[in-house]
């Protein structure tokens, strides 16, 4: 029955535009490789993620290596990117940074650790806590 339904909904989508639609093979390797990239990687999740590792400071490329055994993999090839978030999180005073031996170095400032503390400690609050910051910096 349900192989039925599909049959008839891939023959109707092949008979439509969507159907004649043709990718070359680099191009849906690349589609393929964004959505694995992006699949479980919300930005709101990933704005979290940073906060939580940078209770301590940490350097770009450590805060990179963290990012990636977290299972976020969006800055992976595009580290300008998480830079950007890093200056935007710190003109907005979330981050502090401090140059170490040439390294810059970054830390969730007191406001910074205010807004996870509330998070953490206010169950269901993420998005409203977030979602302000989150419309500011995120899209990176």
């Amino acid at each position: 029955m349900m192989d039925e339904r599909l049959k008839r909904l891939k023959h109707s989508l092949d008979e439509t535009a969507l159907g004649r639609l043709r990718f070359s093979e680099e191009k849906m390797e690349t589609v393929i490789n964004h959505i694995r990239k992006q699949e479980g990687e919300r930005d709101i999740d990933v704005l979290l993620v940073v906060f939580q590792l940078l209770v301590y400071k940490k350097n770009g490329h450590h805060l990179t290596q963290q990012l990636r055994v977290r299972g976020i993999t969006r800055f992976d090839g595009e580290e300008g990117r998480l830079y950007l978030l890093l200056h935007k999180l710190e003109n907005q005073s979330y981050l502090s940074s401090s140059w170490e031996s040439d390294v810059k170095y970054y830390r969730l400032t007191s406001k910074g650790q205010r807004l996870l503390k509330n998070y953490e400690t206010t169950p269901g609050t993420k998005k409203t806590l977030f979602q302000p910051l989150l419309e500011s910096v995120i899209h990176v």
